[in-house]
């Protein structure tokens, strides 16, 4: 994969350098798939706090707008960090507007699969999410590139697959194709 790097801090960290006290950070979060936004919104607050941080702006996705506007607005803002709370697309469309800025993004995983969290092994609590932005630990991420472009729709961030299977089925034909497969599945 090529592209510009997504810097996440919800990982391991590739880079020593911790933030600064009393830096920005916003919230980018879907309404939709946290049921208490209130009180999300004040237990990352209180943590934030605890750490020494001041509490953060709070921006709401809508049905027009997934988290895009939100995070560009938060970096024109000043955003050091993006907190996504929301499930893969509100990581997505965050991802999409802080590639290539040095705003980390934080993932709180309240969606279904939250894909991209979970393949980075990524705390799912408030508190452990807060700690480990607030520790200063980041990861950079590849982004995609779909036929050369770099368009905001062609990124990827949670996973990427080449379906081979219709190329093999062409050449070898559908029993062919089975069998090969059967044997891939049963380590044969």
């Amino acid at each position: 994969m090529t592209g510009r790097p997504v810097v996440t801090a919800a990982a391991v960290p590739d880079a020593p350098d911790a933030p600064r006290r009393g830096v920005c950070t916003a919230v980018v979060v879907n309404p939709t798939k946290v049921s208490r936004p209130d009180a999300v919104r004040a237990e990352i607050t209180r943590n934030l706090a605890a750490h020494g941080w001041p509490a953060p702006s709070w921006l709401e996705t809508t049905r027009s707008d997934p988290g895009g506007g939100q995070t560009a607005r938060s970096v024109r803002m000043g955003a050091d960090v993006v907190f996504a709370a929301g499930g893969d697309g509100t990581v997505r469309a965050c991802a999409e507007q802080l590639a290539g800025t040095a705003t980390a993004l934080a993932m709180l995983p309240f969606g279904t699969g939250n894909l991209l969290a979970r393949n980075l092994g990524a705390p799912a609590a408030i508190a452990d999410v807060v700690a480990l932005v607030t520790s200063g630990r980041r990861r950079r991420l590849d982004v995609g590139v779909v036929d050369g472009q770099f368009h905001a729709a062609e990124r990827l961030v949670a996973a990427a697959a080449v379906n081979l299977s219709g190329i093999f089925g062409l050449a070898l034909g559908a029993r062919a194709l089975f069998r090969l497969a059967s044997l891939f599945h049963w380590g044969l």
